[in-house]
């Protein structure tokens, strides 16, 4: 599809949610993620309605540490935003279970 049509990397629905957020919230694989962000790496940096980044959809999502360290390359700065609830990607992943790698590789980004 983004070969056929790449603008649909930068399409949001009505939650105001680009592909990018959608592909991370139901667990799309690291390959999808990657193209995704080549198709438009300025998705890492949109947020939706929720004023959820991708990173936060990830990690409650339960990502992989592939996922995660993917949109964090993409946009570092990630790890300093807050969700609509004040929440940083870190207590997102701590709340919602993350895999310890995931919560050690946020960690280590913006102790």
């Amino acid at each position: 599809l983004l070969q056929a049509y790449p603008e649909a990397a930068k399409e949001k629905d009505g939650g105001g949610k680009l592909p990018l957020h959608r592909a991370v919230e139901y667990g799309a694989s690291g390959a999808v993620v990657l193209a995704l962000l080549q198709a438009y790496p300025e998705a890492s940096k949109e947020k939706d309605r929720g004023r959820g980044l991708p990173l936060h959809r990830a990690v409650l999502s339960g990502a992989s540490e592939a996922v995660v360290a993917a949109l964090q390359q993409a946009y570092p700065e990630a790890v300093k935003e807050k969700d609509e609830d004040g929440r940083l990607p870190l207590h997102c992943a701590v709340e919602y279970g993350a895999s310890e790698a995931v919560v050690l590789a946020l960690q280590q980004a913006y102790p």
